[in-house]
């Protein structure tokens, strides 16, 4: 039978993986900590507090458009579009 931690560590790689999001990234935008993912996959520093976190940030995310740079075809300088993550 699997843990909450466990079960939780699923949720999270599926939906890093849909989301195109790096473990760093979400631990970051879940709480601030960028070993979060890590921890969770050593199964470490583990608590139901951070447990309840992650699920809650999980369930309330809606994506936003973020800004990405494209090389311009005449000079090949930067330019920023916006583009629907």
């Amino acid at each position: 039978m699997k843990t909450l931690a466990e079960t939780v560590l699923e949720d999270v790689e599926a939906f890093m993986l849909t989301h195109g999001i790096a473990p760093t990234t979400f631990g970051k935008m879940v709480m601030n900590d960028g070993h979060l993912v890590f921890e969770l996959r050593r199964k470490c520093n583990v608590t139901i507090g951070k447990l309840d976190r992650v699920r809650q940030f999980m369930h309330d995310y809606r994506p936003t458009q973020r800004k990405i740079s494209k090389r311009c075809q005449r000079c090949r300088c930067r330019q920023r579009s916006t583009v629907s993550a």
